[in-house]
């Protein structure tokens, strides 16, 4: 059979053909981050029983090959086999080889390795291709219906697209410009079905499960965006309140229709803000917090009018937001973020102002302030160039845990919450593109790192317990189950 691949290179004594650039590209990923067979932990076990050279070899990794043995089976043959599943798990792989000899022999060698603590391998269940390459982190949205999840994503075409669990594209749409905030979900008609709201440089968009926009969206706004949409529900009540920043110094309310909210009396700023507004309830008060470039505070009451006036500035490093950290009424109450040297500021409601020197960092840090150990107080996360730093409060001087990787680090760290309450910390390194998983005491998970290269989410796509890691790289979608 003739080949009709038209792409090929050479690695070593090989000629690999494919079909596009694409392919090649992804092939190479793979092999570069040694995500291939002859580096996964079990198949090297197991070949130390093979030989090393046969006519034709035929491997399973019978824990990924449920699927696949199952229609080799009779139905009855089928029914015990998922009621012993338990037991083949514990078989990590299944090798046979024919090979034949000047003699006109013909040999046989066949191999079942049985390993009750084998060590764990996350795979990818799916993968998708985009028309372009991925340029967002993938977001996991809820499917009111099903109550399942769904993946949003972007790419460089500005393309964005709604993906199955089971990795389907279900629609894609073409925007303008690239979505510069987060992705929240509303329920903007109060009937129990959601849509997902965002913002690009100019607009604001509600956009339905099927890709629609809502009535009145997208709204144009009066100046480019200079901050993500902040969506509030202050009553839990539904009545959403979409917050957002422009560079002609002016802060926008709207009202979920996408009108603007009647008797909205904010301040012009003084800078441009960078960062989303937060909102605190604390003592029957409402209190929306902005900070602008210039390091200007604004605390409001829900009609933008102001509630506290702090003359002390908080200047924030670049690629971070501050955090708000409650305390038992609002003098005690602090805005924590970091400068552009690493230090910590803490800023007391009542003006007071503490800095912190830990380390040295550099002005393009990533930092966010998490209980990620589970003990009810939050901990300083640094990534910095190739370094992953946690610190507690009780002990800054030593790490609680630090990670330094083969080379930098792309993004801020990530957080997920497990069930019972575990969390993890995740975040990706540049060259070779790898994404780690770590537990609340600083360990990487087992089965990472994973292949891929956007920032990833992690959540339960079917509700069952199982979670799934979403990521990016080059035009792909990948899923990975992880066990």
């Amino acid at each position: 059979m003739p080949v009709q691949a038209g792409y090929f290179f050479l690695l070593d004594d090989y000629a690999i053909f494919a079909n596009d650039v694409q392919s090649l590209q992804d092939f190479s990923a793979h092999y570069f981050s040694e995500k291939t067979l002859s580096k996964k932990l079990n198949f090297i076990s197991l070949a130390e029983n093979l030989s090393s050279e046969s006519n034709i070899l035929l491997y399973s990794n019978i824990e990924q090959s449920e699927n696949l043995i199952k229609n080799f089976l009779t139905v009855s043959y089928e029914k015990q086999a998922e009621k012993n599943k338990g037991i083949f798990e514990k078989f990590d792989g299944f090798a046979i080889q024919l090979s034949t000899d000047n003699n006109n022999l013909f040999y046989t060698n066949v191999f079942l390795n049985y390993n009750p603590v084998t060590k764990k391998e996350n795979s990818t269940i799916w993968e998708t291709r985009l028309d372009t390459t991925v340029s967002t982190q993938p977001t996991l949205v809820t499917n009111h219906y099903t109550m399942g999840k769904e993946i949003v994503v972007q790419d460089e075409g500005n393309e964005i697209y709604l993906i199955s669990g089971t990795g389907k594209i279900l629609w894609k749409k073409i925007l303008s410009e690239k979505i510069i905030s987060g992705i929240t979900q509303v329920d903007a008609l109060k009937n129990n079905k959601l849509q997902m709201v965002f913002n690009t440089e100019s607009y604001i968009y509600i956009i339905d499960r099927n890709g629609k926009d809502l009535p009145g969206f997208p709204v144009k706004l009066k100046a480019p965006a200079t901050n993500s949409i902040a969506v509030f529900d202050y009553d839990k009540n539904k009545n959403y309140r979409m917050l957002i920043s422009c560079n002609d110094l002016r802060v926008y309310n709207y009202e979920i229709s996408g009108l603007p909210v009647k008797g909205w009396e904010f301040e012009k700023l003084k800078n441009q803000m960078k960062t989303p507004f937060h909102y605190l309830s604390l003592d029957g008060k409402d209190y929306l917090i902005g900070i602008d470039a210039g390091g200007n505070i604004y605390i409001s009451e829900r009609n933008g009018k102001k509630r506290i006036d702090l003359k002390t500035k908080m200047f924030i490093s670049k690629n971070n937001d501050f955090f708000v950290d409650p305390g038992k009424n609002i003098n005690k109450t602090r805005l924590v973020a970091t400068d552009l040297s690493g230090n910590i500021i803490r800023l007391y409601m009542n003006g007071n102002i503490e800095n912190i020197k830990i380390d040295d960092f550099t002005e393009n840090h990533f930092f966010s302030f998490r209980d990620i150990t589970g003990d009810q107080s939050a901990e300083y996360i640094f990534a910095d160039n190739n370094k992953l730093s946690v610190y507690s409060q009780e002990k800054l001087r030593y790490p609680f845990f630090d990670q330094t990787f083969e080379s930098k680090l792309l993004h801020s760290p990530l957080f997920f919450e497990f069930r019972e309450n575990k969390k993890k910390t995740g975040i990706s390194v540049n060259e070779p593109d790898q994404l780690f998983l770590f537990d609340e005491n600083g360990k990487i998970e087992e089965g990472f790192p994973l292949y891929g290269t956007t920032p990833f989410c992690i959540g339960e796509i079917n509700n069952d317990g199982v979670k799934y890691l979403i990521t990016g790289t080059g035009k792909n979608i990948y899923a990975y189950l992880l066990k």
